[in-house]
């Protein structure tokens, strides 16, 4: 599993040094492992016992606090889940993990359903990593989308992305990946920037390569007609200068990465969309920020060719 909710007793975020480092070294979107924000103020109480417990602007043990705390913040996660009750925690959250399970329930003493935090380990083993999806845009959108739901912008990365059209028909193996993301940022609401990066150019089914001029009027044409109101679109072509630089297909945000093995096409025959495609979480920070890096006009050292937004 690419993700999975945690959902964690109050009385287990203890404010110390001790317990916020553990929490750092299990959770976030580097580890697989999110928190579930129930109840809805659980994060935010937790922050102010610790900067009242643990940061005063002076010594080593608080500033590594306040260092967490900035980490910590994004693997609290809302997962549209309704408040719960708060007359009995335990109560409460094996009625939501009837409705829609959670990964694991941590309470203070273990049993009924729950784990006790000090065996979270063996839970959380077989998080980050997912071989089982199929190739099937609406289903690998979806184990992505926790990340997707956070950030502010996400960028796809995958070097043969391309559309085309014949007549008034859309062709391309990416086609599903587009419309599963557009319908779930749609229905998400939130505004969001939705970066695409890919080669200078496109190798089409025919072996024909098609100019940069004429893919960049199609996905114009194409995101005009597709894309919602509340997301911003931006499509960038690279020239890796012969450097192999935009091989790798990864989603990327400023809060985590997520590689996907052979990319977000959705195969048209049946048997290998039911093909599982290959992801996986990139847990080193410095990667994600080389990721962010190679990507960036200003900083990468491939070329930027041209660029299109919409919206």
């Amino acid at each position: 599993m690419l993700f999975g909710e945690i959902a964690i007793h109050p009385d287990c975020l203890q404010p110390s040094i001790e317990r916020l480092i553990d929490l750092d070294s299990r959770f976030g979107f580097r580890r697989g492992a999110l928190i579930s924000n129930l109840p809805r103020r659980l994060w935010a109480e937790f922050k102010v016992k610790v900067i009242e417990n643990l940061i005063n602007g002076e010594g080593i043990e608080s500033k590594v606090a306040e260092e967490i705390l900035v980490r910590l913040e994004n693997a609290f996660v809302k997962f549209g889940r309704t408040d719960l009750e708060i007359q009995n925690w335990l109560v409460d959250i094996n009625k939501q993990h009837a409705q829609l399970k959670f990964h694991t329930i941590v309470s203070t003493c273990g049993g009924q359903n729950t784990c006790h935090y000090m065996q979270l380990n063996q839970r959380l083993q077989n998080l980050g990593d997912d071989k089982d999806t199929p190739k099937d845009a609406e289903k690998f959108i979806a184990a992505a989308f926790p990340l997707i739901k956070v950030s502010k912008t996400i960028s796809f990365i995958d070097p043969y992305i391309y559309i085309n059209r014949d007549a008034d028909t859309w062709k391309s193996t990416y086609i599903p990946f587009f419309k599963s993301l557009f319908a779930k940022l749609k229905e998400n609401g939130a505004r969001k920037v939705v970066e695409i990066h890919k080669e200078d150019r496109t190798n089409q089914a025919n072996g024909e390569l098609i100019s940069v001029d004429q893919q960049k009027a199609l996905f114009a044409e194409f995101l005009k007609e597709y894309c919602p109101q509340n997301i911003e679109v931006n499509v960038f072509w690279w020239d890796d200068n012969k450097t192999n630089a935009i091989h790798a297909r990864h989603i990327v945000s400023e809060i985590g990465a997520i590689k996907f093995d052979s990319g977000f096409p959705q195969p048209f025959d049946l048997d290998k969309k039911k093909q599982p495609i290959d992801m996986s979480v990139v847990q080193a920070p410095r990667s994600i920020k080389a990721l962010l890096a190679q990507y960036d006009p200003f900083d990468s050292e491939m070329t930027l060719v041209t660029q299109l937004t919409i919206n």
